[in-house]
Formats: C-alpha cells, sequence, structure tokens
C-alpha cells in the first residue's frame, strides 16, 4: 500500500490517500482515476490521475450527480446512418493523449467544438500534434466539423495579434484567448462529465467509444430537438419540460435538465437555430 499525497484544486488543501500495488496492476501505461468524495482531503469533490508509477499527473473537478444519457444498442432511432471508421492501434495513441492533455483544456476544446469555433492549441509536444490531430478527427466523425491547429508558443507570438481575432486559443494549461467570452468554465458541466467518463474508464478502446458515442449523442440529439421545436405550433413556445417529454416519448431518451441546457448551446452556437420558439421557464410540476 502507497500513500500519495492529494492537492485538492479547488482550496488547495493536502492530504494523502493509500492506493493498493494491486489497483495499480491494471494501469500499464495509461491513468488510474480517483474520485475523491467530500471529507477525504477537504470538503470538495474532485478526480486525481495517477499514473502506473503512483506519480499524480492530473486534477479535474466535475459534478458527479450530472448523468450523461445512456446509448441504447437495442434503439434504432439515434443510430448514425452514416459508415463509421474504428480506428486502429497505430492510427494514434489513446494513451499519450491521455497522459498529456489537461482535463480542463480537454474540456475546453470540446466546448469549441460544440460552438463551432476554430481552435489554436500551443504546445512544445510537437510529437502529440499528429496523433492529437487524427484523435480529433476520429471523434467528430460523421458529426461535428472541427478546425483545429497546433503551434509552439514562438509561432503563435509571431501571429498573435492576427489569430486572436478569430481562433480560441488554449495552451497546456488553461485558456489563452477566449473569444468572444465563449467558455465559461464554471458552466460547462456536461462537457466536463464526459471528459471525465472518457479518462475514468480504463479499457483504452472502450474509453475512446464511450466519447466518441457522447459526442455522436449531443449532435444527434441536438439535430433530433431542433426538429420537435420546427413542428411545434410557432404561435405558441414550447416549454423545456415539454421538449424534455416529447424527446423521452419520440426517442426513448431520458435527459436532464441540465443536459437540455447543453443542447440548447449546441443548438444556438454551433447550428445557429433561433431557440425563442423555446421557453426560459422550467416548471416541471406545471409540465413548463
Amino acid at each position: 500500500m502507497a500513500s500519495i499525497e492529494i492537492h485538492c484544486p479547488t482550496c488547495k488543501s493536502v492530504g494523502t490517500i493509500d492506493v493498493s500495488e494491486k489497483t495499480m496492476e491494471n494501469v500499464e501505461r495509461g491513468l488510474l482515476a480517483i474520485n475523491i468524495a467530500p471529507n477525504i482531503i477537504c470538503e470538495h469533490t474532485f478526480v486525481v490521475y495517477i499514473d502506473k508509477n503512483m506519480e499524480v499527473r492530473n486534477y479535474f473537478t466535475a459534478d458527479f450527480q450530472l448523468e450523461l444519457p445512456e446509448l441504447k444498442e437495442t434503439s434504432s432511432k439515434l443510430k448514425s446512418k452514416s459508415k463509421y471508421i474504428i480506428p486502429d492501434e497505430e492510427t494514434f495513441d489513446i494513451d499519450l493523449i491521455k497522459l498529456n492533455l489537461s482535463p480542463n483544456v480537454f474540456s475546453f476544446i470540446l466546448k469549441s467544438i460544440f460552438s463551432k469555433q476554430k481552435i489554436i492549441l500551443i504546445s512544445e509536444k510537437t510529437f502529440l500534434w499528429d496523433h492529437l490531430q487524427k484523435f480529433f478527427e476520429y471523434i467528430t466523425q460523421n458529426n461535428f466539423n472541427v478546425d483545429i491547429q497546433f503551434l509552439t508558443q514562438e509561432e503563435f507570438n509571431k501571429t498573435k495579434q492576427e489569430l486572436v481575432r478569430d481562433y480560441m486559443v488554449f495552451n497546456e494549461y488553461k485558456i489563452v484567448n477566449n473569444l468572444d467570452n465563449r467558455i465559461d468554465p464554471d458552466k460547462i458541466k456536461i462537457e466536463k462529465q464526459i471528459i471525465n467518463r472518457f479518462l475514468s474508464e480504463r479499457r483504452l478502446s472502450y474509453s475512446y467509444l464511450l466519447l466518441r458515442n457522447d459526442i455522436n449523442m449531443a449532435y444527434d440529439l441536438s439535430k433530433k430537438a431542433m426538429k420537435i421545436v420546427e413542428q411545434h405550433n410557432k404561435k405558441n413556445q414550447i416549454g423545456k419540460k415539454a421538449l424534455i417529454d416529447k424527446i423521452k416519448k419520440e426517442f426513448d431518451f431520458k435527459i436532464s435538465y441540465d443536459y437540455l441546457e447543453f443542447l440548447l448551446e449546441i443548438m444556438k452556437n454551433y447550428f445557429q437555430f433561433d431557440t425563442s420558439g423555446i421557453s426560459s421557464y422550467f416548471i416541471p410540476n406545471l409540465g413548463i
């Protein structure tokens, strides 16, 4: 049993957790994700990612009470008609990506993709660029368009004034240019939960499929929600509760209010859909 020093990413409190060698046996090259519950280190809940050498590689805060919709294999109502190509192990290294891409920056990139923003990632790890390029192309296959470029800090500095007008810019740790203040780190709960599910899954190939399915589901459900709104009587707004119920009835997917808000952001920002036909109120007891 090894004791590992942990720092809360929110309040910086320090404590230790015990991790057995047996637990680490399944961590060959990737990361072990450990959920830290309240009162273990402090009052906060967060995830710590530990590598096979029992070194802390990253921390991540996510709302564990949020539930993501689950893809049902027996349901054909939400399946993409396009053929999906599953990459082989040589196409890109998922381990390498998990070890080198910060969970927070990963969630920022995902939010930018959902907002149809062009992206620049500043990184000196040039060995990672090709893996990341192929990775983002594959996880958005047959759904979102992604425009991402990779630059060193020196390359970015040369054309910084031009790039900040059109690109969301991140380095390996934080937001460098938040175009139009599109990202509020405190309001990307679903994106964080998607990333946490991907990073927490120890089976590498399955973690990739989870991520790809979550992204594809966001794309498809956004389009389904737009169709429901368009078919609704345009003289009256449709309530958010009614929209959630229609998605459940027509597509057999139960989504939360938070997930609906996530879909509405995609509808507005990615698809440029007019959401004025959706009521801003959410009063479940009244059915609106």
